[in-house]
């Protein structure tokens, strides 16, 4: 479950029909088996088209935690 999630901004730009928006993000939260919280941050990326009647819909969307990745536990040979 989500205790907490931010997204902060760094910039916005439009362009015609597309616009952006990337900065950075941070997140809590508790899994609901039960456990340790998690804490996150990490940047994003955002990328919406504008739709005929001017309304904005994401076409998107991606993020790269700051996490250090787990250990893979596959075998490597």
């Amino acid at each position: 479950m989500v205790e907490r999630f931010e997204l902060i901004s760094d910039e916005i730009q439009i362009t015609g029909e597309w616009a952006f928006d990337h900065g950075t993000y941070q997140w809590r939260g508790v899994p609901r088996a039960g456990g340790d919280a998690i804490d996150d941050r990490g940047k994003y990326l955002v990328i919406l088209q504008r739709q005929v009647d001017g309304s904005w819909k994401l076409a998107r969307a991606m993020d790269n935690s700051d996490r250090p990745l787990a250990q893979s536990t596959r075998d490597a040979g």
